[in-house]
């Protein structure tokens, strides 16, 4: 029988904030704390201020799902723009450029539920 690490509780509100490009991000659950023997490595909460964005990027071997918890933004998706409301959600392959842009006058709340693509890389 294997042995799990005792539940771990956190409001979103009360994790420790660190600059991300702009954004304020918060993690909640991290791959690196252990625990985890699926494919997940991380998920965690932003706050983009109006008028930012996360900046363009793509990942060759991490799928993301999105929640918008608060307020609108836009998701940009290989050239393609969608707006988003609170409790949109949408689903990033691998691969695929993407950016969060705020081109509103509130902040905007989001998480990222972020997993590996099968197989997980060697060492994680």
């Amino acid at each position: 029988m294997t042995t799990r690490p005792a539940l771990k509780v956190i409001n979103w509100k009360d994790a420790a904030p660190r600059d991300a490009h702009g954004q304020v991000a918060r993690d909640l659950y991290r791959r690196e704390e252990g625990g985890f023997s699926s494919s997940f490595n991380y998920m965690t909460v932003f706050t983009l201020p109006p008028g930012n964005t996360s900046g363009s990027h793509a990942h060759d071997n991490w799928e993301k799902v999105y929640l918008v918890l608060a307020g609108n933004c836009e998701a940009h998706l290989d050239g393609s723009v969608f707006k988003l409301n609170s409790g949109d959600t949408f689903f990033v392959h691998a691969g695929v450029k993407h950016e969060m842009k705020n081109p509103t006058s509130q902040e905007a709340q989001y998480a990222v539920f972020c997993n590996y693509t099968l197989p997980v890389p060697e060492g994680r």
